[in-house]
């Protein structure tokens, strides 16, 4: 991943109308709204203030280095923050956060029309202000994250920018159909807001994003744009016609509304801050959840707020823009240079625990932030639902290479073979065409072939003692089935080798000739009459949504008393975006090599940074568990794989370098792709030949 730019130079602050409606709004007040100038989630917030007509003050926040003030107010570190006046008894009240709950609570508060603008949600029809919250909830859900996908599309995407320019378009034109028949259903004329002449909190939540699609315009337009035709497009027809007119009506006015106006910077402010998330550089909550996800979904299972605000984009809530940068809560803070364990980032670096906040924080939930306490809570009884998240990292013991560390990850030394890409292996239109090299690899990775490692047996042990609630689990090599962890507790987020079916027809195929065509390097055919189709173990390749049970089963993160993580980068979407889900006050756990996603940035979070299965152990030592944990694992792979586990040395290949040369010599075989190399090579040679050389 590129290096991130913490800061916003050049873009600091605010242009235009925008700087100068700050300005008039610096002077002190009780109601103070703390925001990111260029944050969409801000200006919603703006511009109900703006319409509401609301004295206030406006706090700048750079979300890469918040001050002091601002995370003891918010340790969260969320903008936007609304610091509310005290109570009638002149109580302090905590700050609200999240812009569905700002807006709604400015427009209830300020609701006198005397001193204050027009209710921005129908205030005597109570049928009609739920059908506003249901379109709310459709921009939240829907249009929101669509647009996030959509600007931080890039190679490393799971879904291809044409599908992202559909889902996108999709949103806005169910949106823009419920325009027209609520226009037909008041017999008004087209608009021109969502309930007609009445600006509304709909219309508000919409605007930012409306006004941004120029972003996308600006960053993908080699890959066509926005696909939202600009007024006046020549060439449109039938419903498309009707659906872009009246969008066009609800723009222009979105464009020459004042309070919208007021709160804008230039465009040019915009690409300039934007461009870290075009580049998928972003270090914000919401860029890291958005950016190489899934192609994105209508509304399949539970869409939540989190940190956000509003809705889970992919799982988590993203009503706020919190940055892991200087000064946050998620940052290093800045420290003298010393020697020794004194320097906060060196201990990270040695593999001791040790929370990313503050130290002067003190946990919600846990005595403190080590190991230690983190079993004193499972002993004492008050983490019975505990939710284990789990990566490629836990299977490295067993001699399975992770993914994507540089060196020794399987992406890294599949490129020694002849693929378009490593990825290519586990692309589903490169298997259609070419499905030789998965199974050349599936006979390596298959299930038998290796045993579970003293993480995999801790979770069983878990299991057995009632304390595992789920498990969710990127890994596809099936060792938590074989350490004997119940398949009703676990969800293969990206599925596995448990199962398999014809990619055309959907029919099941048997798992012993399954079995019999991986050992001999055969690639399975569908037995149906006149199908034919091609034969997949049920892991979800690039091109594949997420097994439907990952989006149902989700929500058991929030019920979570304890989660523990072990073992992943969180790079991967939506996967990586279920830390998120568990509320403040549950403790998260990070048995990892190093820092990743948004551990380490709450109260209750503790980092235990090294080899997953020390640190496994460290927890079973708390615990007074390691004498069954050893015995037990032990007892499931056998004196000799334990042996080998411990020493780090595989028995079956001397290196992960000589597995994949081999690989490479069965692809090369099966496929002669030295041949069809050499004859690139001849021709780009050919037509080198034939170009004149400059003197």
């Amino acid at each position: 991943m590129a290096s991130v730019d913490l800061t916003l130079e050049g873009v600091d602050h605010a242009s235009g109308s925008a700087y100068r409606f700050a300005v008039d709004h610096k002077d002190p007040h009780p109601l103070q709204l703390y925001g990111s100038w260029f944050c969409p989630f801000v200006q919603r917030a703006w511009i109900t203030l703006a319409e509401k007509k609301i004295p206030h003050q406006y706090v700048e926040i750079n979300p890469y280095d918040k001050t002091k003030a601002f995370l003891a107010l918010n340790p969260r570190g969320l903008v936007p923050t609304l610091a509310v006046p005290e109570g009638s008894k002149q109580r302090s009240r905590p700050p609200l956060y999240e812009s569905t709950v700002i807006c709604e609570y400015l427009d209830e508060e300020y609701s006198d029309p005397t001193k204050f603008g027009p209710s921005l949600l129908p205030s005597d029809d109570h049928y009609e202000r739920a059908r506003c919250r249901l379109w709310m909830n459709h921009i939240a859900t829907k249009i929101t994250p669509a647009w996030y996908r959509f600007l931080q599309h890039g190679n490393e995407s799971r879904y291809s920018l044409e599908e992202a320019r559909e889902e996108f378009g999709k949103h806005i034109k169910a949106f823009v159909r419920e325009m027209l028949s609520r226009d037909r259903e008041a017999g008004h004329e087209k608009g021109p807001w969502f309930l007609g002449s009445k600006f509304s909190l709909v219309d508000i939540y919409l605007v930012p994003w409306a006004k941004r699609i120029f972003v996308i315009d600006h960053y993908k337009k080699a890959g066509g744009g926005s696909g939202v035709p600009a007024k006046g497009t020549s060439g449109l027809s039938g419903e498309d016609k009707e659906i872009w007119e009246r969008w066009w009506a609800w723009e222009d006015a979105m464009l020459e509304r004042e309070s919208i106006k007021m709160t804008c910077s230039s465009d040019d402010h915009y690409r300039k801050v934007y461009k870290r998330y075009a580049e998928n550089t972003t270090q914000s909550e919401i860029g890291r959840k958005q950016g190489s996800g899934p192609r994105p979904r209508a509304n399949q299972g539970r869409q939540q707020l989190d940190d956000f605000g509003e809705e889970d984009y992919s799982y988590g809530g993203h009503d706020d823009f919190r940055v892991q940068g200087k000064g946050s809560a998620k940052s290093f803070p800045k420290s003298k240079k010393k020697k020794g364990p004194q320097n906060r980032q060196q201990r990270v670096k040695m593999g001791q625990e040790q929370s990313m906040v503050d130290e002067d924080t003190p946990p919600l939930t846990l005595s403190d932030r080590t190991v230690d306490a983190v079993a004193d809570l499972i002993r004492s009884g008050k983490a019975r639902r505990i939710v284990v998240l789990t990566g490629a990292g836990i299977s490295t013991a067993a001699g399975i290479p992770d993914f994507r560390s540089p060196e020794t990850g399987l992406y890294a030394n599949l490129a020694k073979l002849d693929l378009p890409e490593p990825e290519a292996v586990f692309d589903l239109s490169f298997f259609r065409q070419n499905p030789r090299p998965f199974y050349v690899l599936a006979k390596e990775l298959y299930p038998g072939n290796y045993h579970p490692t003293v993480s995999h047996t801790f979770l069983s042990l878990l299991a057995s003692k009632n304390l595992l609630h789920h498990l969710f689990t990127q890994n596809i090599d099936c060792l938590e089935r074989a350490a004997g962890i119940p398949g009703d507790l676990i969800i293969e987020a990206h599925g596995s080798f448990a199962t398999q079916r014809c990619i055309e027809c959907k029919t099941p195929f048997d798992d012993a000739k399954m079995r019999e065509h991986v050992s001999r390097g055969e690639v399975p055919r569908c037995e149906q009459p006149q199908c034919d189709g091609l034969v997949k173990p049920d892991i979800v390749f690039f091109g594949e949504q997420l097994p439907k049970a990952f989006f149902e089963k989700r929500d058991l993160v929030e019920d979570a008393d304890l989660v523990l993580v072990l073992g992943t980068s969180l790079q991967v979407h939506p996967f990586a975006g279920l830390p998120n889900l568990a509320p403040e006050r549950v403790p998260r756990v990070l048995f990892n090599m190093e820092r990743v996603g948004s551990l380490g940035s709450q109260a209750d979070d503790v980092l235990v940074l090294g080899d997953c299965d020390a640190g496994v152990r460290k927890l079973a030592d708390a615990l007074g568990w390691r004498e069954e944990l050893e015995k037990k694992w032990r007892e499931l792979v056998g004196d000799e794989e334990a042996e080998r586990q411990l020493q780090g040395a595989h028995k079956r290949v001397a290196s992960l370098q000589n597995e994949v040369a081999k690989l490479a010599e069965e692809v090369d075989e099966i496929l002669h792709l030295n041949e069809s190399k050499a004859k690139r090579e001849k021709d780009t040679d050919d037509q080198s030949e034939s170009v004149p050389q400059d003197a």
